[in-house]
């Protein structure tokens, strides 16, 4: 789902009088956050997260019913009247009720733009003392090696790469990466510690590539725009020694293998590779010397004649 600005409503299926209605800039996230809550039990409505608990979220539709503009959603004296409307809509006009079933509070409220003060930031701050979870909290030496762990095998699963993927194709088509964004990205990949990189390779280690054994992944189109993306750019290798040396090079000191072998001993070396051109299979040629060759052909100038 894109990124929609508008009105939502969160619907049950065994009891279809039972909805909630809300609002948000960015609905895609705003359905995340409800279903995430709900599966660690802290949602804000006592009365959804009990319905969640007993029917599960499967029972649960979420849908759009309202796409609108975000300053439409920002409140005019304390009401978002486009949320309001439905919110009547649903509640007074279809069941009778002063506001939805799931909804805790009958009238539309929103937080964009909103500031809070001082005094609400530091009780916010004094609340998450103490909090396991908290900021500043510090794991031991074991928990983070089991979590790092943890987090390598659930990223060789196909399903988790393949979500990735998605997640991630076509996000930056067409975006071009500043001066400033590509040196930072270039100092981060420089001077990377050995426990880094060992970490790296493990983390690579019995993943399958993604596009291992698949055919036919990229379009023509695709193809053609990785071509053209590539044009003009020198390769990586361009003007750097890489250690390989092409098979017809003569190696600086490299002693020739003939190298020593006197005329005689050169030329019946020579002799045998040429007895040996032409086989096949590594097969011995059969060859007989020239006093055999000589008695044959007498042999048959006697039987001619």
């Amino acid at each position: 789902m894109l990124n929609i600005c508008g009105v939502y409503k969160i619907q049950s299926l065994v009891h279809p009088d039972r909805c909630y209605v809300g609002s948000s800039v960015n609905i895609a996230n705003r359905f995340s956050r409800h279903k995430t809550d709900l599966k660690h039990n802290r949602h804000h409505s006592p009365i959804m997260q009990d319905h969640y608990n007993k029917y599960g979220l499967s029972d649960l539709v979420f849908s759009v019913i309202a796409i609108c503009d975000r300053d439409d959603l920002i409140p005019v004296n304390g009401i978002i009247w486009i949320e309001q409307a439905f919110i009547y809509v649903y509640a007074h006009i279809k069941h009778n009720k002063t506001r939805p079933y799931f909804n805790v509070d009958p009238h539309a409220g929103s937080r964009i733009n909103h500031v809070d003060s001082e005094e609400t930031k530091k009780k916010r701050s004094n609340s998450m003392l103490g909090l396991k979870n908290a900021l500043g909290n510090e794991l031991s030496a074991e928990t983070r090696e089991k979590i790092r762990i943890a987090q390598i095998e659930l990223n060789k699963s196909d399903a988790v790469r393949e979500n990735k993927r998605q997640k991630m194709k076509g996000k930056f088509l067409g975006r071009e990466t500043s001066k400033e964004t590509r040196e930072k990205q270039s100092k981060a990949h420089k001077n990377i510690s050995e426990e880094t990189r060992r970490k790296m390779s493990d983390s690579k280690k019995g993943s399958v590539p993604w596009n291992k054994g698949k055919t036919g992944i990229y379009s023509e189109e695709t193809i053609r725009q990785i071509s053209e993306g590539h044009k003009g750019k020198p390769s990586w290798n361009k003007g750097k020694k890489t250690g390989r040396v092409p098979s017809s090079a003569f190696k600086k000191g490299m002693i020739p293998w003939n190298k020593g072998l006197t005329k005689d001993a050169n030329e019946s070396l020579m002799a045998v590779g040429e007895s040996m051109r032409g086989n096949k299979n590594g097969e011995k040629r059969k060859t007989q010397n020239k006093a055999e060759e000589f008695d044959r052909e007498e042999l048959l100038k006697e039987l001619e004649s």
